[in-house]
């Protein structure tokens, strides 16, 4: 089984004290009914501003850790997005010495692709008004291709 070295240990272990810990509060200034609780999680904290910075720093660590699947300055990583997602995964990607492809509808707001492209990522478009369908359509069209090598990490599966 695949082990990391000392130092990228230390760069995970890091990464993850830096996503692992946004305040939570409870919210108790209006009534709840039955008992029940609310708490509100202050995630844009998170470099990115996403969620999805948990969840990208261990999914990327459990691909190169556990499964050997990737290296760094090895192939480029794919990943498809309508917007968080991806910017996590791109600042996650430059931050590790990963190359990284990102597929994007192309009618998502300009800030978030920029965002996405300030993180070095190679952006791709699917097509507008496509979405998710669209998105899908796109990345079956680069991988059917088979012009570039590349890993696909589809951040919707928790390997770890």
């Amino acid at each position: 089984m695949p082990q990391l070295t000392d130092d990228r240990r230390a760069l995970y272990e890091r990464l993850e004290l830096q996503v692992r810990d946004t305040p939570l509060y409870e919210i108790t200034h209006i009534n709840i009914p039955r008992g029940c609780r609310i708490f509100c999680k202050e995630e844009y904290r998170n470099p990115t501003g996403s969620h999805y910075d948990r969840q990208t720093v261990r999914l990327l660590r459990g691909f190169e850790e556990d499964l050997g699947r990737i290296a760094p300055n090895g192939r480029p990583l794919a990943e498809t997005t309508t917007g968080s997602s991806g910017a996590a995964f791109a600042w996650m990607c430059l931050v590790l010495g990963y190359k990284c492809i990102v597929f994007i509808p192309s009618d998502m707001p300009a800030a978030r692709i920029e965002q996405i492209r300030s993180f070095d990522a190679d952006v791709r478009f699917a097509p507008e008004r496509g979405y998710i369908r669209g998105l899908v359509d796109a990345f079956r069209t680069f991988i059917t291709e088979g012009r570039e090598e590349f890993t696909a990490t589809n951040h919707s599966m928790d390997i770890t």
